[in-house]
């Protein structure tokens, strides 16, 4: 007896978590049938689909009619429903029968069929209390492109969240979404929102006309609406990757980040190279905290394309806004390795070591780049100057600061002689290797001058290092006092712009 009891306060606990906090309806889901061209396979995404959209809404939570279920074995062991009445149910009314014994609020089932590259999927969800049925259905047509399999699945995951959402805008049109489900965006509490009235769609392009319907319910706040009517210009026009992309980010907007994706993998099907896509695909990862797996996005695409270096040099820049260094060098080095000929690999590498203060590397690409392309555009070579020497002239100033404030401390005697040794040792030879990269660079006419005292003046600050070392290894006045000079001197052509 006791652990009947035990078990009955479980499977209560169970169908009280159906119930979220929100107190969310029940709905229990029927296997949908597999109709005319669809596979059994094709039917049973299909019912995983209605559960995955239902729940999306906000507005649902999901039971399956399994006799193993928790909601099925409390109504047996209640005896609110005999085993064998759980056997052949096939008929609306039956189902909703079930769902009442059972304790759900309402009954979903359908079926789905293939024909003339498109796939129908016709769904009748049913108020368990009132026997109120609606019964809708819904198109996508198969994209030729890409695998088959995929691209029925693609048109059978569109066909079917048209129709959850419409169904879910009628039948549940007074259940307020769930936040969890559904993340509301902030409202301005100043601007009201005046409803969009139902209008016959005009004859023609009916996905420009479903288009133009969910622009305006996105802009009035009418988020749910506003997807529906995006999957049905998606359903009119499946190889329209631009009205993807505009659901791809109301998705993003509303933190939905699994339906962002999900979407973009069916636009990544129909064009594969699309950079667009690729692009916003990245950028949900990123917006989601998930790197490494935006990271894959670039690094996949490059796997794909192995004669591309363009690829690699995408994934590099990735890695590279995100302070992610050694895989950037990577990435761009392998592009080096697939065409040795190609000038941007070495570009990006040049500007990469220099931002790591790497200056003999980064000469090195400096040089071969001058090699590979000799008589570059005047545009892209100014620019291509102006941020290699913006690197040069960062590290410049920053070590005049470290020479200042090191003689500021061994006066004071707050550094050893050895410490402050070490350290000017250090700027001297940071110092060469700027002076090296600065003599690689080619400055345009109207940078010369400037250029040539950036030289002067490294060369200068180099002689400083030199008299300062001198005079702490032999203690003699002169050499401190030519350093002080020649440092002086350094600084009137480091810090002029």
């Amino acid at each position: 007896m006791k652990k009947r009891l035990i078990a009955s306060l479980m499977l209560t606990l169970s169908l009280a978590a159906l119930h979220a906090a929100n107190g969310l309806p029940t709905v229990l889901l029927f296997p949908v049938a597999a109709g005319d061209g669809a596979q059994p396979t094709v039917a049973t995404e299909a019912t995983q689909a209605i559960k995955t959209y239902l729940r999306q809404t906000g507005k649902a939570e999901v039971a399956d009619f399994d006799p193993d279920s928790a909601l099925v074995r409390r109504a047996v062991m209640e005896h609110r429903v005999k085993t064998e009445q759980l056997v052949g149910v096939s008929t609306p009314e039956a189902r909703l029968q079930i769902g009442k014994l059972i304790g759900t609020d309402f009954a979903v089932t359908g079926d789905v069929s293939i024909k003339d590259d498109r796939v129908t999927s016709s769904i009748w969800l049913g108020n368990v209390r009132t026997r109120k049925v609606w019964r809708l259905e819904a198109s996508a047509g198969i994209a030729s492109a890409g695998d088959r399999d995929r691209a029925v699945s693609n048109a059978l995951q569109s066909a079917t969240s048209t129709v959850i959402y419409q169904l879910a805008g009628e039948a549940l049109k007074d259940i307020p979404p769930d936040a969890a489900a559904l993340a509301p965006v902030e409202e301005d509490k100043t601007t009201a929102v005046n409803p969009i009235e139902p209008q016959v769609l005009p004859p023609g392009d009916e996905a420009k006309a479903r288009l133009d319907r969910a622009q305006k319910f996105e802009k009035a706040g009418d988020d749910a609406s506003a997807i529906l009517e995006y999957r049905k210009a998606i359903n009119a026009d499946p190889r329209s990757i631009e009205t993807r992309l505009a659901l791809v980010r109301l998705y993003v907007q509303r933190k939905m980040y699994a339906q962002a994706t999900d979407e973009l993998g069916r636009a990544q099907e129909i064009e594969p190279d699309n950079e667009a896509v690729r692009r916003e695909l990245a950028r949900v990862y990123e917006d989601k905290g998930a790197f490494d797996k935006a990271a894959e996005v670039y690094t996949r695409e490059a796997d794909r394309h192995p004669n591309d270096p363009a690829s690699r040099v995408a994934a590099g820049d990735y890695y590279w806004r995100h302070n992610k260094f050694e895989d950037a060098e990577k990435q761009y080095r392998l592009a080096v390795e697939i065409d040795p000929a190609n000038p941007a690999p070495h570009d990006r590498l040049a500007l990469l070591l220099a931002a790591q203060s790497l200056f003999n590397e980064s000469r090195k690409e400096v040089q071969q780049l001058q090699k590979l392309d000799p008589n570059p555009d005047p545009k892209v070579m100014a620019d291509r100057y102006t941020r290699l020497r913006s690197l040069a002239d960062r590290d410049l100033k920053a070590l005049v600061v470290q020479y200042d404030n090191g003689a500021d401390s061994f006066s004071d005697r707050s550094m050893t002689r050895e410490s402050y040794y070490e350290l000017v040792r250090g700027i001297g030879v940071r110092l060469g290797s700027i002076t090296h990269f600065l003599e690689a660079l080619t400055p345009t006419v109207g940078d010369s001058s400037a250029h040539r005292r950036r030289i002067l003046g490294c060369n200068l600050m180099s002689q400083a290092c030199a008299h300062m070392l001198s005079y702490l290894e032999t203690n003699k006045s002169s050499e401190r006092q030519d350093a002080a000079i020649f440092i002086s001197e350094a600084k009137k052509h480091i810090t002029q712009p």
